[in-house]
């Protein structure tokens, strides 16, 4: 008999994406010819990365972003070749470069990250105008990275509006600046990494308990369901009731370029199937580690995610009323 149950879609936004070029070299040295590695390139830029784990983790996954000029073309390929659904949109400029260089003698890690190309005002009205076809056959849109030149923060307050206006839920994962008109419209998840956390909350250096009476505070003054915090210690999600948290395993950290996104892709990954908030932070945390463990520009190997996602320790959550209690005194 045939199953009548339809395969979830998620739709991934980036519009700074990048081709990704890891390298190494002996040591970095001033005013000298520095012989590196053979390079490695991959498609990368914030939503890509989400989209290229989620695709690996078994998901229905279309992403959506501009590209232009040789590098927006190689993206294409490097996409088509891991078979990736997308839906790239033409724009004059030349997609970005980034690149990153492994210091064999410290083992150190130097991430260069180039400004991307600069969208005309019809560039960016077209990459809304696709967003809402694509949004009508999408189940959960993702929004990661920064924005490029040409677009201000209303950019992605646009992108919230036209989520909101058809009910697919949306995850933002983008600096504090480029976020706020997005929250003010609302966002059904929120994800910051520590320095981002501190940023909008406006203090920095917190303790876990201060860091959670912040994540309160901004959830009472913008129309987010969740706001989730990775650190290098593991992550936590905060709702208005309760705060949930877990721990990190410890791994060799050889890769910190997409882990983030590799958490983002697990998180979401879980989230729509069953919104437990722990198995999700669970699994998000699994494939940010196992990402850290790779080489500069690979993905989370699978068997690598399951292994460490068993090694993942929850902590006790947190009620909301004890944290306002707690200030209170």
């Amino acid at each position: 008999m045939c199953s009548s149950i339809r395969k979830q879609r998620f739709l991934t936004l980036t519009m700074n994406p990048t081709v990704d070029i890891s390298t190494e070299v002996a040591k970095l040295e001033p005013q000298r010819k520095l012989r590196c590695g053979q390079p490695r390139l991959y498609p990368g830029g914030g939503s890509v990365n989400v989209a290229r784990m989620l695709h690996r983790l078994g998901e229905k996954v279309v992403a959506l972003y501009p590209y232009g000029g040789f590098s927006g073309s190689r993206l294409r390929q490097m996409l088509k070749k891991e078979h990736i659904e997308q839906r790239p949109i033409p724009i004059r400029g030349e997609t970005r470069e980034s690149f990153m260089v492994t210091e064999a003698e410290q083992s150190d890690v130097y991430r260069f990250v180039l400004p991307g190309p600069t969208l005309s005002s019809s560039e960016a009205g077209q990459c809304l105008a696709v967003l809402q076809d694509e949004l009508e056959a999408s189940d959960f849109l993702v929004v990661s990275g920064s924005l490029p030149g040409g677009l201000d923060q209303a950019f992605y307050g646009r992108v919230a509006a036209i989520a909101k206006a058809t009910q697919v839920p949306m995850l933002l994962d983008a600096p504090p600046p480029q976020i706020l008109d997005a929250l003010v419209q609302g966002v059904a998840l929120l994800r910051l990494n520590q320095t981002e956390f501190e940023e909008l909350a406006e203090s920095p250096s917190l303790t876990a308990r201060q860091a959670q009476q912040q994540a309160l505070r901004i959830l009472d003054r913008y129309p987010i369901e969740a706001l989730i915090v990775t650190l290098p210690q593991g992550a936590f999600l905060a709702t208005r009731h309760t705060i949930y948290g877990v721990t990190a395993p410890r791994v060799h950290k050889r890769n910190p370029s997409g882990a983030g996104d590799c958490f983002v892709a697990g998180f979401v990954s879980r989230w729509l199937r069953n919104p437990s908030p722990n198995e999700a932070l669970s699994f998000g945390v699994a494939c940010a580690a196992a990402a850290m463990g790779t080489e500069g520009g690979e993905l989370a190997d699978l068997p690598a995610i399951e292994e460490l996602t068993q090694r993942v320790s929850r902590t006790k959550p947190v009620q909301a009323d004890e944290l306002q209690a707690v200030t209170q005194v």
